[in-house]
């Protein structure tokens, strides 16, 4: 029974890991109409009586403390794409995110960025079909979820096909 269990464990995580990697999003994503998102916060107490914030832990001079409760900051991204006009064949949609970051996990009275803000043009004959744009957005952020650490961040104001 050990031996079978030690087999199929592995091959269940393999399997896990394969499928997730089969649906994550391309790498260069282009927004859908609606809304979109992503929060992450830490939450907890310590255990001193005094009703103390959180406990944190992380590596030595390491800024990435890994996760999996060793987060005590918190950072939003939320936006809104919308279609914004349709013609010969040409949809227009326009883009807008919004950021905040607090070290505490306490977002209190911190002041938004704008991380989006772009129009796009799908379905251009002269492209083939193909997508053109201008503002700011995410373009190549690809990360290690684990560290939360994005190893490489092109993000910036441009335009693109």
């Amino acid at each position: 029974m050990k031996r079978t269990a030690l087999k199929v464990i592995p091959a269940a995580l393999l399997l896990v890991l394969a499928s997730a990697a089969a649906v994550a999003d391309p790498m260069y994503p282009s927004d859908s109409e609606g809304f979109h998102g992503y929060l992450r916060a830490g939450a907890g107490s310590n255990t001193s009586g005094d009703g103390g914030s959180q406990g944190c832990f992380g590596l030595g001079g390491n800024t990435m403390k890994y996760r999996l409760g060793n987060e005590c900051d918190a950072y939003t991204e939320f936006g809104y794409t919308k279609s914004i006009a349709k013609s010969g064949g040409v949809n227009y949609l326009a883009t807008i995110w919004v950021n905040a970051y607090a070290p505490n996990s306490d977002f209190g009275d911190n002041k938004l960025g704008i991380v989006k803000a772009y129009v796009e043009a799908q379905g251009l004959d002269f492209l083939n079909g193909g997508t053109a744009w201008v503002g700011k957005r995410f373009y190549y952020r690809p990360d290690i979820h684990m560290l939360d650490l994005q190893y490489i961040n092109m993000n910036g104001t441009g335009a693109g096909l």
